[in-house]
């Protein structure tokens, strides 16, 4: 008998299934407490269940985790985990220790079908979106692994491989799982999720009503440049993806962040500083600039450290709130834009891992 995974299930799915059966609503309380306040994930030892309901679900439902194929850690505490999903699909997970929070970087595809320039997942292709139990099970899976040492997770954050507004039911869905209040009880307005500049599912975000951030992958200031830089762009030009953006902040009450990479001789001259002053000037954002991460790009790009300065002082001073990033992780391959799991460029994964 083929078992569901359980991680797919919302509380109200969950519910639907004891009623279905003639079992009580409180039932799925009791089961999604135990798994996801408790982190129980062993049928056989929910204790308040009787034996044979127990044993009804397990034989119903799979509670395993993914395979962690490989762990690496950074200088910096970060970790990356490549998990393996079976049929040769990999994803990588970051986890990020700050000073007072810790963070997990999420991935909703394998692969990604952007193709932005300064991103090296998308040179592994495409391959699918991710289900909605491999989302909620990186959480878990990373949690697990690290909270004796490191405690529980506090934010999380789509910013790993794949576009997830090409993913946005799943990743919706995952994200209500994390977070309703019969489980792990996760705050929304610790939730970030990312975008190359997807119009359409921004408005989707904003319909959801969740207070999540947005996060917007900027990098240039000129329609020209940005389409270069981002393909959506061709589609969803800057003016657009502004105007969607300011919509979403005014509708969810949340800044939204800007993400700015700069390159130099390429998007960070005092032109491109007026420009994105004339860009976010009096809207609800906040300007994240970071350094270009050089990754497995074959174009050598650097950042100019007195650009970078310079692009905060004077956006500050515009009245545009602006703070440097400095990614973590970049060692081992697992800051911003280096997801691209090294193992399957290889010609074969390695026999150790």
């Amino acid at each position: 008998m083929n078992k569901n995974n359980f991680f797919e299930l919302s509380f109200d799915e969950l519910e639907n299934f004891f009623t279905n059966l003639g079992f009580p609503r409180y039932r799925a309380r009791q089961v999604f407490s135990w798994i996801y306040k408790n982190n129980v994930y062993d049928f056989k030892q929910m204790s308040n269940l009787s034996l044979d309901l127990r044993e009804l679900l397990n034989s119903s439902f799979d509670l395993s985790f993914p395979k962690i194929q490989n762990l690496v850690e950074s200088v910096d505490n970060s970790l990356k985990f490549l998990f393996n999903l079976g049929e040769d699909n990999f994803i990588e997970t970051v986890f990020i220790k700050h000073r007072n929070r810790n963070t997990v970087c999420v991935s909703s595809q394998i692969g990604c079908p952007v193709g932005c320039m300064m991103c090296s997942t998308g040179k592994i292709g495409f391959k699918r979106n991710l289900k909605v139990s491999e989302i909620v099970l990186q959480v878990l899976a990373v949690e697990s692994f690290v909270k004796s040492k490191m405690g529980k997770i506090d934010n999380l954050v789509f910013m790993g491989m794949g576009e997830p507004m090409l993913n946005f039911d799943n990743v919706i869905k995952a994200i209500k799982i994390l977070s309703d209040k019969n489980g792990k009880s996760f705050s929304p307005r610790r939730v970030v999720i990312s975008t190359s500049g997807f119009v359409d599912g921004i408005k989707k975000l904003k319909a959801v009503n969740l207070p999540i951030k947005l996060a917007v992958s900027l990098h240039a200031t000129t329609n020209e440049l940005r389409s270069k830089l981002i393909p959506i762009n061709k589609t969803f030009n800057i003016d657009e993806l502004i105007k969607a953006s300011e919509e979403y902040a005014l509708a969810s009450k949340r800044r939204v962040t800007f993400e700015y990479v700069l390159m130099e001789s390429i998007n960070d001259s005092d032109q491109d500083i007026i420009r994105l002053k004339d860009l976010l000037k009096g809207l609800h954002a906040h300007v994240n600039l970071v350094k270009y991460n050089q990754s497995l790009s074959d174009v050598k790009i650097k950042t100019n450290i007195h650009r970078i300065k310079l692009f905060e002082k004077m956006l500050n001073n515009f009245g545009i709130k602006t703070t440097i990033r400095f990614s973590k992780g970049e060692d081992i391959n697992g800051a911003c834009g280096q997801l691209a799991l090294l193992t399957e460029l290889s010609s074969s994964l390695d026999d150790e891992l």
